[in-house]
């Protein structure tokens, strides 16, 4: 991307609720919805289409993905306008060889045939080529999205689903993935949810490569408490941090787009449907929280054990 050029892009709000709408409208007719309402402000100028987290919860087999409903009522919106990347959260699958032990921690047999399986919350970037950059969230909601096969299993069965997480647990990946566009080659980090609550994680992005920063999320299960008003908070200190503009879209809000200085430019409010047309400018700098992460937390850290020590100490000196 040339400095200083601006990429547009289209951030959607679809505002599903994951109680009483996310499971019981088919997903094939949530998305095509979607992607009508998205396509209606692409434009040949724009470069992303950024949907939410797990806009698909029905899993995508990711040996057989371009043969797969999903995929292909996205790949409509690219194949309109050959310059549009779009990024969506979707439940994506994987199969391996059949074997007696579980090749992951995180892998299930979900038949007698012997094949595992690993399920995962990830992101997806598709383009009106065959190639799918697939990114799978790696920091996982306690209780939520971690391995519950060795635990409370009839517990996790009965509360869980209606989380809008999973009893058995999903799978990660060791490495932060950056996504390329495939006409402008402009790089964005595809960050989900949880994850943009830790600094240094998302500085692993930057580190990769990434010029922008996507956040890709639910929201809607905080209902209207604080929890997604503290949850968007952090993109904020993100952009800060990393000097990097944010573009977030959350299904039910707050969908929006931040600069690098941390302020939100536009944004969708609570709990409406809507979508946002806007343009951000990649970054290419590396900033020193980037490069060292966390090391005044350490240092800090480090510092409150020196001075509990030296008062433990100076107390017993004290006392005799």
């Amino acid at each position: 991307v040339a400095a200083g050029s601006r990429l547009k892009v289209i951030i959607a709000q679809p505002n599903t609720d994951p109680y009483s709408e996310k499971f019981s409208i088919p997903f094939d007719v949530q998305l095509d919805r979607l992607a009508i309402v998205s396509s209606g402000f692409v434009t040949p100028e724009t470069d992303w289409v950024i949907m939410p987290e797990t806009v698909v919860d029905d899993p995508v087999d990711l040996a057989f993905a371009n043969e797969n409903l999903y995929i292909r009522i996205l790949r409509r919106i690219a194949l309109r306008n050959p310059g549009t990347s779009v990024i969506a959260g979707l439940v994506t699958r994987k199969a391996y060889p059949r074997s007696d032990e579980p090749p992951t921690r995180s892998a299930r047999m979900e038949d007698e045939s012997g094949t595992w399986y690993d399920y995962y919350n990830s992101a997806l970037r598709i383009d009106t080529g065959s190639s799918i950059e697939v990114y799978h969230k790696s920091k996982l909601v306690p209780g939520i999205e971690m391995q519950f096969s060795n635990g409370p299993g009839r517990l996790a069965a009965r509360l869980l689903p209606y989380l809008g997480g999973t009893k058995w647990g999903y799978g990660i990946q060791d490495e932060r993935s950056v996504f390329t566009h495939h006409s402008s080659g402009s790089k964005a980090a595809p960050v989900i949810c949880y994850e943009s609550v830790f600094g240094s994680f998302v500085g692993d992005y930057v580190r990769n490569g990434a010029e922008a920063i996507f956040i890709i999320t639910n929201d809607g299960w905080w209902k209207n408490t604080d929890g997604y008003r503290h949850h968007l908070s952090y993109a904020s200190l993100r952009a800060i941090e990393t000097r990097r503009p944010v573009a977030r879209s959350a299904n039910t809000g707050v969908s929006c787009i931040i600069n690098i200085k941390g302020e939100r430019e536009q944004e969708l409010e609570w709990w409406t449907e809507g979508v946002i047309r806007g343009q951000i400018t990649p970054e290419t700098a590396i900033t020193t929280y980037v490069k060292y992460g966390d090391y005044i937390m350490k240092l800090a850290a480090c510092m409150s054990v020196l001075v509990f020590l030296v008062a433990f100490l100076i107390h017993r000196r004290n006392l005799k």
